[in-house]
């Protein structure tokens, strides 16, 4: 796992792909990542999780496939079936 992260959450995106904004994305490094080995809401991974793009996730491009505005993160990533 990447020495430099502080905090790792787990949120799953509803069919709306809208959700509440968690912490503070402005101004800060944010990854966000699609773990495709990870479907079920009811089972989270355990945490710290070492996602590896392309083997056990998608690591998503902020704008292209995410961005923030207004307090909801707005997810529209094309890499997954959902």
């Amino acid at each position: 796992m990447d020495s430099n992260v502080i905090r790792q959450e787990v949120l799953w995106i509803p069919e709306s792909r809208q959700a509440p904004v968690v912490g503070d994305l402005n101004g800060s490094t944010v990854r966000i990542w699609t773990l495709y080995q990870h479907m079920d809401p009811d089972v989270k991974p355990e945490l710290p999780y070492t996602p590896t793009h392309g083997m056990n996730a998608f690591l998503e491009d902020y704008v292209h496939d995410w961005n923030h505005q207004k307090g909801v993160l707005r997810y529209y990533s094309r890499g997954t079936p959902f």
